[in-house]
């Protein structure tokens, strides 16, 4: 499921990156610093009333002429180009400017949503400073205060009805299994995927997306739709790298987060490298199944690539990815099509095991046998105590668990419960996403 995209865009100082910081809250996974020549396009994950979407903010908008701010206005315009919803935030202190009327017309001749926010009022006795911003051809304006909170929640209320409806996204999501290909330049990408869509597959049509998203090709196949997700690949960050390069990194990793399985590329003759690690971390913090491919397999030892040889790339492997150690690995050849038929077996078996629903019996069964194996920290002289847990979710199989202190336990055991839930449910390629709410103890 796409996540939405908000841009905040103004002028210097009216508060962009305040109420950006405000939005993401706590959860300051920064997923991509974007650089420009002079200013940056940060972005944020943000969760409001369940609804997840991408925060992008922006350097300020500066309405004189010359180099800076062509760049700048270069950045911004990229940023609206990415976004679903365009928030024009202004300064209710200083007040409306003639050259933020003009941007508002501008931004009124584009196909975005634009809200309007007049920030810096700090509380119901500075209203009237917003009477004047009304002037910017809008019926609605939000009045808030970015640094003290002041009727951000109104925004972000307002903000989430306009996104699409989670039933839509669901069903949509649920008619094609959504597949990423994901990797550094020249791994064979693009090879794979000629191989995958060959003239053997019955090739639906092709879906021309917007400016920021990735083109999508659709395949039938028997018992399954895919949709698979084409992407540039990732460079190792230089200073002159160019903005079009830096641009596909955020596609790349906006194709991650619309799919419900990445396939992360490797090139068996230059091994690992630290882009394959980051993007590997990416794929399993975001929760989506991912599949490991050693491509270009015909070239390891002259051809001779054994079974043995393989069991040392698969420990190689696991050394560099100690958190996908449960993702499967494949080796094959996207130019000569050896292995490549493996695919189409490991794909759907992986996604029935992410959309597995596990009765509640057997849940509590397993994390009896969880505890049984490795007691719980103690939380200030107080033993943690799991009470039951309950599925929540698919894709991933999410679980959520009911315990007296959740806040007390620690990373590793954390990470001991998702492997040994994984065993003894049997989805033991698939990712695992637990949540913890905490319930009072039993007196």
């Amino acid at each position: 499921m796409m996540k939405p995209v908000i841009a905040i865009v103004g002028r210097p100082n009216v508060g962009k990156s305040t109420l950006f910081n405000r939005i993401i809250g706590r959860r300051q996974a920064i997923t991509l610093n974007i650089s420009g020549v002079t200013r940056d396009r940060h972005y944020g994950q943000a969760d409001w009333e369940g609804r997840e979407f991408t925060c992008i903010d922006t350097g300020g908008l500066l309405f004189e002429g010359s180099d800076l701010a062509d760049k700048i206005r270069q950045q911004i315009d990229v940023a609206i180009q990415e976004a679903d919803f365009v928030l024009f935030l202004t300064d209710g202190q200083s007040g409306l400017l003639p050259e933020e009327m003009q941007w508002a017309q501008t931004l009124r001749k584009g196909s975005k949503k634009v809200i309007y926010v007049v920030n810096k009022i700090d509380g119901p006795h500075h209203e009237d400073r917003i009477t004047e911003f009304y002037r910017l051809g809008t019926d609605t304006l939000f009045s808030i205060s970015a640094e003290h909170g002041y009727r951000v929640n109104d925004l972000l209320d307002a903000l989430v009805q306009m996104f699409p409806s989670k039933s839509v996204d669901s069903q949509l999501k649920k008619e094609t299994l959504r597949v990423a290909l994901v990797g550094r330049p020249n791994v064979g990408k693009s090879s794979l995927f000629n191989q995958l869509i060959g003239e053997e597959r019955a090739v639906v049509h092709d879906e021309p997306g917007t400016t920021r998203d990735v083109v999508n090709t659709v395949i039938d196949w028997p018992g399954q739709s895919y949709t698979f997700l084409d992407t540039a690949g990732i460079r190792r960050k230089t200073q002159k790298s160019s903005l079009v390069e830096r641009y596909s990194i955020f596609k790349t990793l906006r194709a991650v987060e619309q799919s419900d399985i990445a396939m992360l590329i490797l090139e068996a003759q230059t091994g690992l490298q630290k882009q394959d690690a980051h993007l590997c971390s990416y794929i399993c913090e975001n929760y989506r199944g991912v599949v490991i491919v050693w491509n270009k397999w015909d070239l390891v030892n002259n051809g001779e690539g054994s079974v043995r040889e393989m069991e040392k790339y698969a420990a190689r492997t696991l050394r560099a990815f100690p958190f996908a150690s449960f993702a499967p690995i494949l080796f094959l050849s996207a130019k000569t099509g050896w292995g490549v038929q493996d695919v189409w077996k490991v794909l759907p078996m992986l996604f029935r095991q992410m959309k597995t629903k596990i009765a509640t019996s057997k849940i509590n069964e397993a994390l009896e046998q969880v505890v049984a194996l490795r007691e719980p920290p103690i939380y200030r002289q107080y033993p943690i105590r799991f009470y039951y847990g309950t599925q929540t979710g698919t894709c991933p199989p999410t679980f959520t668990i009911f315990a007296n202190y959740p806040q007390g336990l620690h990373p590793a055991y954390h990470r001991f419960m998702v492997k040994t839930l994984r065993e003894s449910l049997g989805l033991h390629e698939s990712p695992l996403k637990l949540k913890f709410q905490a319930r009072k103890r039993r007196k």
